[in-house]
């Protein structure tokens, strides 16, 4: 009882949020940021049901434009619900992909298409996940929108990421869930995918520490080519790095004038 008393009494002193997202920042019909680009004019088209944050539009704009004319585009989607985000990817990429979307909600099927897959499936299976990129035969882009609880985003990074192509782009959405405690969430709990994901930054220049290494993720050895932080979104780009060296161009010397 004790114990609980005092976990109530610190999360009230660090106003951890209690719930999910607050309600407060639900709008219906209202307006993405830059709502004139042309980014969130294919956001409002949508006629699926859709639930993005209002900047959303703006970090597609940055991520995914050099993907828009890449031919044979291998998208995978966690997290179909009401279809939104299948539509999204259709207008945005146009056919120029073939997008397979997972679900735990098997009445998600019904928005399988065209060039449209919908698998059912738990995103923390690890077979599961291997299967349908396997089906898919490759992976180009993957956009996590699922259940926003870090052990699950966590899951599905690992088991994901050594399976996306070379200059692939994993996207993980909604990661203010990691300071939710309904989440599982916790400012300093390591464990949050956002602390997860601020480990692998960490990582990045892991070769140049001259002491031990803290913590090493076998999965990400010279295949982490960047980490990228938005407000709500953490976005991991791929490729393979070489060794790295230092390289000496020109005259390494001052004029003998001097």
């Amino acid at each position: 009882m004790h114990f609980q008393t005092l976990k109530s009494g610190l999360r009230k002193l660090l106003k951890i949020p209690i719930g999910d997202t607050p309600r407060k920042y639900f709008f219906n019909d209202g307006q993405f940021d830059n709502q004139s680009s042309a980014m969130a004019q294919i956001f409002s088209s949508v006629e699926s049901g859709l639930i993005k944050w209002s900047h959303y539009p703006d970090i597609y704009e940055e991520v995914f434009q050099s993907f828009r004319n890449r031919p044979n585009l291998k998208i995978l989607e966690i997290g179909t619900r009401f279809g939104g985000g299948v539509e999204l990817l259709q207008k945005l990429f146009q056919n120029n992909c073939t997008i397979f979307s997972i679900d735990i909600d098997p009445r998600c099927s019904v928005f399988e298409g065209a060039n449209v897959k919908i698998r059912i499936g738990d995103q923390a299976d690890k077979e599961f996940l291997e299967s349908v990129v396997l089906e898919m035969g490759g992976l180009d882009i993957v956009i996590d929108d699922g259940s926003h609880d870090s052990r699950h985003q966590r899951r599905s990074f690992e088991t994901l990421f050594p399976l996306l192509g070379e200059e692939g782009v994993y996207l993980v959405e909604d990661v203010e869930h990691s300071y939710f405690r309904k989440q599982k969430g916790w400012p300093m709990f390591p464990y949050t995918f956002m602390n997860y994901a601020k480990r692998t930054v960490e990582n990045l220049n892991s070769e140049f520490r001259d002491y031990k290494k803290v913590m090493t993720l076998a999965h990400q050895d010279n295949s982490i080519y960047s980490v990228n932080f938005f407000r709500s979104v953490i976005v991991f780009k791929k490729r393979q790095l070489s060794e790295p060296k230092v390289i000496r161009v020109g005259n390494q010397s001052f004029p003998k004038s001097l």
